[in-house]
């Protein structure tokens, strides 16, 4: 049985050293918010505050969920679902748009040991779903969504909101009090099987991702500059916050990492083993 509670809660967070308040009549809305922002809460603290957001619904039995950032944008979301991808949306722009010096990929992130990957894909094709499998084979969650690469020193900084899936993925079972949504899995950070991290690791690979269900096995071959630039440019965030309409970032990106085109099975195992197979030989040149 649930506590009495102030109808008044407030969440502190600290994103990508940025930080963000929230305010909210609903407690049941700041538990949703707990969920997927565990990794960045923080303590209440006098450092400035970047962004500030004040959530009211009149009840419980209400659907409609109003959002209002720093007084002046308004929001409206009719389930959780919709409220969770609303805040995901404007925070993230926010965050590009104070972070200007970060190149912003949407894509997977996963650590191991010492070395970063990223895998990048549209929407919908498998970098959560391959990334919760990469945690049950040695490796740590940065990301299942979005990439912040510091081009200078070829890192990309840990943005570990609760991993996402749309569906319950076919092996590697989720564990229980996941956020169930109308139209997502939330899996929480402190359920993660391998972990996670919120600081920079050095840029080891990328991995263009396609799923090839008519194949027996994974394949990874080696993907050309041209057409990793490419890709990463079109996954690009903030683009235009860079140079030359952000394409020298991509190109950076694609020459001084290896790329490589991953065309990922159902069975995941097989797919997470040969991509560290790749990943080990990287390290041994």
């Amino acid at each position: 049985m649930r506590s009495k509670r102030s109808q008044s809660e407030t969440l502190r967070l600290s994103v990508l050293g940025q930080s963000i308040i929230f305010r909210c009549n609903q407690p049941e809305l700041i538990d949703v918010l707990q969920h997927n922002y565990r990794a960045f809460a923080v303590d209440p603290s006098d450092s400035a505050i970047r962004l500030s957001y004040r959530i009211s619904r009149s009840s419980s039995s209400n659907p409609v969920i109003g959002i209002v950032r720093d007084e002046s944008v308004y929001l409206e979301a009719e389930s959780i679902g919709e409220y969770l991808y609303l805040i995901e949306k404007d925070m993230t722009i926010e965050l590009q748009k104070q972070l200007k010096h970060l190149y912003f990929i949407h894509a997977a992130v996963l650590a191991h040991g010492d070395q970063a990957i990223i895998i990048t894909a549209p929407s919908g094709t498998g970098k959560s779903t391959t990334a919760w499998a990469l945690l049950h084979h040695g490796c740590r969650y940065l990301s299942d969504e979005l990439a912040p690469i510091d081009l200078t020193n070829l890192t990309v900084q840990g943005y570990p909101r609760a991993l996402g899936l749309k569906r319950v993925p076919p092996v590697y079972a989720l564990p229980d009090h996941c956020l169930d949504t109308d139209n997502s899995l939330h899996v929480s950070v402190d359920r993660l099987p391998g972990g996670y991290c919120s600081s920079a690791v050095p840029v080891t690979a990328v991995f263009i991702l396609e799923y090839a269900p008519q194949l027996s096995k994974a394949e990874i071959e080696p993907a050309s500059k041209s057409t990793a630039a490419a890709h990463i440019y079109a996954n690009a965030l903030n683009a235009l916050a860079h140079e030359n309409k952000g394409l020298e970032g991509a190109v950076s990106l694609a020459m001084r990492a290896p790329c490589f085109h991953l065309k990922s099975t159902p069975d995941l195992a097989e797919t997470c083993e040969a991509l560290l197979s790749v990943l080990k030989g990287i390290g041994k040149n």
